[in-house]
């Protein structure tokens, strides 16, 4: 079966063959020349540096290693447009969100009309464009990666 394609990136990447060597990636935890490692660190959000509060929420931010991580509780009634916009003042939420949640339920409607529901466990990805509300009478919480640092900040 040798010179069968068995992918081709989207991107116009390139195809692997069978029998072909399989591309490295490369990638190290040792830094390159001119940049600094990491070190090793711990915080507690139970111990925020920073506490962000809102209308039915609250957005509990620490740092660690060059990046700011938050833990977005909104209780039951909050809702995006109604207790972060007056805020923000933007039409929809700007922040492009990933994380997961840890309780709760949240509907989510996209700048297109896409609707998703995010319930506990599950990761998500949530473009700018969007309001999002609590779904239920039990707070959502989630821990969020991306948007951390911009979220519910005065423009």
């Amino acid at each position: 079966m040798a010179g069968r394609d068995i992918g081709q990136s989207k991107k116009g990447g390139h195809s692997l063959r069978r029998g072909e060597p399989t591309p490295l990636i490369s990638w190290s935890l040792v830094p390159r020349e001119g940049e600094e490692m990491a070190d090793l660190e711990t915080k507690n959000l139970d111990a925020p540096e920073e506490t962000r509060s809102f209308d039915k929420g609250m957005a509990e931010l620490v740092s660690v290693g060059g990046a700011t991580i938050g833990r977005f509780t909104f209780n039951p009634g909050w809702k995006w447009s109604e207790s972060v916009k007056p805020i923000v003042g933007t039409d929809r939420c700007q922040n492009h969100h990933q994380g997961v949640s840890l309780t709760g339920h949240m509907h989510v409607v996209g700048e297109d009309g896409t609707e998703i529901e995010i319930g506990p466990g599950e990761a998500y990805n949530i473009p700018p464009g969007h309001d999002a509300w609590v779904v239920g009478g039990e707070p959502f919480v989630g821990f969020e990666f991306k948007s951390a640092a911009q979220y519910a900040k005065p423009s």
